[in-house]
């Protein structure tokens, strides 16, 4: 219920907000909210040390190429009506460094596509093995 609701109110409610008691508003009328699932967090979840060698684990080249493309690719569609899209070197450069970091991003989730991998061999080679999975991502583009 909430996946359809959440987009429905939202919108309608942050215009509310930001028509009568300002932007900010938007913001602030969360926090009551996170405080209460903070507290109750505190609460309920199991206390343990926190295990920071995971961090090692972690797919830090994957994470750089990921940010470094988005960044681009949002500044490529924010700043390309001011810079009169691929007419400027700007625009051609940041799509370049864009499609190469995500390609890049892309080309290295999949199992060995890198030397070395630390990946969790076990999991990649489940991934698309589900039934639901694989139907979930060939009905997931058409519009509902």
């Amino acid at each position: 219920m909430t996946a359809t609701f959440a987009p429905a109110i939202g919108p309608t409610i942050g215009g509310y907000l930001t028509d009568y008691y300002g932007w900010p508003w938007v913001f602030y009328v969360n926090l009551a909210p996170g405080l209460v699932m903070l507290t109750a967090l505190s609460f309920t979840l199991p206390k343990s040390a926190p295990q920071l060698g995971l961090l090692r684990q972690g797919d830090w080249f994957g994470i750089a190429l990921m940010a470094l493309g988005l960044a681009a690719f949002q500044t490529v569609l924010d700043d390309g009506n001011v810079y009169n899209w691929f007419d400027s070197p700007f625009i051609v450069k940041l799509s370049l460094v864009a499609a190469l970091a995500l390609g890049g991003f892309v080309a290295q989730c999949y199992p060995g596509a890198r030397s070395g991998d630390r990946h969790d061999p076990d999991l990649r080679n489940r991934v698309g093995r589900d039934s639901a999975e694989r139907g979930g991502r060939r009905l997931g583009p058409l519009p509902t």
